[in-house]
């Protein structure tokens, strides 16, 4: 296998030459997610893996719950099939609270705090989609937030 077999290879594998995925939703379960540094580099990654897509159909679909938008690995944007972001979360979560401690204990955030925020914004979900800016209200409103 030489230097072109390889990148031949990756680019397939990476869906963006060769057949294209049928939907997103097929697109991400065999990506296993998107990831980029800004939110519009993640839609652009949806784009050039489906041709003739738009950025209305990838803002619907994640509206419609048919993708999940994340960002809570390495601080970057994901875009992820709903039915592996559980599994996804049970593999880095430890690791991911292991790091946001500090910023908790920073912030003057105990278990008692963390414990009540993660309940408040279970409930403000359960309703459907909110902002990060509705969530952040309520949260302050509890007086979670200095």
């Amino acid at each position: 296998m030489n230097a072109a077999d390889i990148a031949r290879g990756r680019l397939h594998s990476q869906c963006i030459s060769g057949q294209h995925p049928r939907s997103m939703q097929a697109m991400l379960q065999h990506m296993a997610g998107l990831q980029a540094q800004d939110y519009y580099g993640c839609k652009w990654s949806v784009g050039v893996r489906m041709p003739g897509s738009s950025d209305a159909a990838v803002e619907q679909a994640i509206n419609n719950r048919e993708v999940i938008r994340t960002w809570s690995f390495r601080g970057t944007w994901h875009l992820m099939h709903p039915n592996d972001v559980r599994w996804i979360l049970a593999l880095v979560g430890e690791k991911i609270l292991a790091r946001a401690a500090s910023n908790f204990r920073r912030e003057g955030l105990g278990a008692k705090e963390i414990k009540k925020s993660r309940r408040l914004m279970a409930q403000q979900l359960s309703g459907g989609p909110v902002t990060r800016t509705e969530l952040l209200q309520q949260i302050q409103e509890k007086g979670l937030v200095l």
